[in-house]
């Protein structure tokens, strides 16, 4: 069993979504931590990354699933608390401070603490999964995560992400986060799912007030649109063909790669909507993974 130990985050005037009481367990921590457990997300054996931990229920999950788990937050109290977490679970975790706003840093130090551990065939990759649940509140958490991501799944440091969010009307961050991708919300309202590209046209005409979503390009192979898109299609995940004209064209790979078709796409994604924990109340999970379209 998981034993977590509590801490708070210190400071005057703190968010509703710090950690201020020392024992909060965010919804999208219950959800995430659901779906490892079940199995719908895979982390048996595989080096997985958690972003803003928190008191690192999901990573610690991960880890009593045989994971290779590295979690981080930009507050070194939390840190400890998750150490001591896994000692009284006998688990072996990793833990390394990441602050969204010195990214740069933030992943220096991340393959600091991976020196030693085994790696793929690829040398470059140091995790196989990115997790993140309940991470986003705020406008500027959107944009931070989601540069996070992208340098993390283009540059080949991480082969997928998965991530838990509340609601857009709950959240700000939420709901930039689905303008910054290029959801409509009223198409994923009617089909539960949808998938697209980042970044994409759609974004820039939704920032314009216009509504609009990217589909991924038709012309990209199973291999370059990442290891989710076959299972999504099974699934009926992906825009169903009456809500077609209600998502932008594709664009063909060679229009990808032009700067007149808008900036070249780095990450796929979808999205689907998944039961809460508690109450039942719907949560958003996201899926990432690079793109290898005109990559060498």
């Amino acid at each position: 069993s998981i034993r977590l130990a509590h801490a708070a985050s210190q400071g005057a005037d703190l968010p509703d979504w710090s950690m201020s009481s020392g024992s909060e367990i965010w919804a999208g921590a219950r959800v995430l931590s659901r779906l490892l457990v079940s199995r719908e997300v895979l982390v048996d054996g595989l080096r997985v990354l958690e972003l803003g931990c928190g008191l690192g229920l999901t990573g610690l999950i991960a880890a009593a699933l045989t994971a290779d788990v590295t979690l981080t937050d930009r507050d070194p109290i939390l840190l400890r608390a998750v150490e001591a977490s896994a000692a009284a679970s006998d688990l072996v975790v990793t833990t390394s401070t990441f602050d969204w706003n010195e990214l740069d840093k933030s992943i220096e130090r991340l393959k600091e603490s991976q020196q030693g551990k085994r790696r793929s065939s690829d040398a470059s990759t140091i995790f196989d999964v990115v997790l993140g649940a309940d991470i986003i509140y705020e406008e500027c958490h959107a944009v931070a995560v989601l540069a996070s991501l992208t340098k993390l799944l283009s540059e080949g440091l991480a082969g997928s992400a998965v991530m838990v969010t509340g609601a857009p009307e709950r959240r700000d961050g939420v709901a930039a986060l689905a303008r910054i991708l290029g959801l409509d919300e009223a198409s994923y309202a009617r089909s539960g799912s949808c998938e697209g590209v980042y970044p994409s046209a759609a974004a820039s005409e939704n920032d314009e007030g216009q509504s609009s979503f990217a589909a991924p390009p038709d012309a990209a192979s199973e291999d370059e649109r990442g290891p989710f898109s076959s299972s999504v299609a099974a699934e009926g995940g992906a825009c169903p063909a009456a809500a077609a004209s209600e998502c932008a064209a594709a664009a063909s790979e060679d229009e990808i790669g032009q700067s007149a078709a808008g900036p070249r796409p780095l990450l796929g994604w979808h999205i689907t909507s998944v039961e809460g924990v508690q109450h039942g109340k719907p949560q958003r999970l996201y899926r990432f993974w690079p793109l290898n379209i005109g990559k060498k």
